[in-house]
């Protein structure tokens, strides 16, 4: 579990990540928010103090989202663009794996995020589940 603890940063920009119009198409996410993205890199900060998780992530130059959880449980949280989602994590062997699920619009779609860490490199894939779309993105330990 440890090999996730850390502060990671996307080594591409959101909008460079190949299939990033069309997941983003898929999640209906506004166009007002694909455009404060555009050009900005993610940042992902996880701490671990007993049981809890603390997960901070940002976009370069913007406020971000802080998630205080344990594995396993239920999480609410808001997206950027003020929809409410519920999210859990759970780490099968080297891989943590996220689930989130759309609460504001309940036929929305689910999407699973999974990170594998190898040294100081994150590999992280996301995917819309039951759709055809997913991207694909390293992060590198800072």
């Amino acid at each position: 579990m440890s090999q996730f603890v850390g502060r990671w940063r996307a080594d591409t920009p959101s909008d460079q990540v190949p299939g990033y119009a069309a997941f983003m198409s898929v999640l209906d996410v506004p166009e007002h928010v694909r455009e404060l993205i555009k050009g900005k890199v993610v940042t992902l900060e996880l701490t671990l103090d007993g049981e809890n998780w603390i997960s901070k992530s940002s976009i370069e130059g913007m406020l971000g989202r802080i998630n205080e959880f344990k594995l396993g449980e239920d999480v609410q949280s808001e997206r950027m663009d003020g929809k409410i989602q519920n999210f859990k994590s759970i780490i099968e062997g080297d891989t943590w794996i996220e689930e989130i699920t759309p609460v504001s619009n309940p036929e929305g779609s689910t999407v699973v995020t999974t990170r594998i860490v190898n040294d100081n490199v994150m590999d992280v894939n996301v995917t819309i589940v039951g759709k055809d779309v997913s991207i694909s993105f390293k992060m590198l330990r800072q």
